[in-house]
């Protein structure tokens, strides 16, 4: 059971030049987020220096845009997608759990994109991992203070993440997993844990993260 990281975690405008510090700290695959930057460029270079990716959160507004960006993927080997859930129609697509409202888009789709720090944050009472169990297909963890969406660390926030893996291990058939945290806030501010860290120490400890969840689950 690998688990990744998003290629943005620094920062949108970093995800291109914390590409090295990713994979030097250990990590073997990224998820790329397509409004990080330019999206080939960013594929290009995290293939270029040894890291996968395991696949790539499109943000596209309409059919066109979205079926764009899957074939430029695929030009590069990449087949795994996820979208915010929506009411557009996209195949070969995992839509992920945001909040009641959004979630209500997610019935009928094929593939699923668990986000547990979204779960306990606004749909505590779900049973997401139960629910779709058959087409669970990509995971997002991050954790959080049970009110805000901070996309922190795991272990930094309220999350219980000893429920998390042991639910995601119940159904583990080779899924993707992904850390998708934020070492700033929207406001390019520093998240207060992470402060004092420089971007390869925040990459590193993410790193030492994702290996203590692998070993929850072994």
């Amino acid at each position: 059971m690998l688990i990744g990281i998003n290629s943005d975690c620094c920062g949108y405008n970093k995800s291109i030049e914390i590409l090295p510090l990713v994979y030097s700290a250990g990590f073997t695959h990224v998820m790329i987020n397509e409004d990080a930057g330019d999206l080939e460029t960013q594929i290009m270079q995290a293939q270029k220096i040894g890291l996968a990716v395991s696949c790539v959160h499109l943000y596209g507004k309409t059919k066109k845009k979205i079926k764009e960006s899957i074939k430029l993927c695929k030009k590069y080997g990449i087949g795994n997608f996820i979208l915010h859930p929506t009411t557009l129609k996209i195949s070969g697509v995992a839509f992920e759990n945001i909040d009641a409202e959004t979630n209500k888009n997610l019935r009928g789709s094929k593939l699923f994109c668990y986000d547990c720090g979204h779960h306990y944050l606004n749909t505590p009472s779900e049973d997401f991992l139960k629910q779709f169990a058959n087409t669970f297909a990509i995971a997002h963890i991050h954790d959080n203070d049970l009110k805000t969406d901070l996309h922190w660390l795991p272990f930094d926030g309220k999350l219980d993440f000893h429920k998390i893996m042991n639910g995601i291990k119940a159904i583990y058939k080779n899924q993707i997993l992904v850390l998708e945290v934020y070492k700033i806030d929207l406001a390019n501010i520093p998240h207060p844990p992470y402060k004092n860290m420089t971007d390869s120490d925040y990459i590193k400890t993410a790193f030492e993260r994702a290996i203590k969840l692998q070993q929850m689950v072994l």
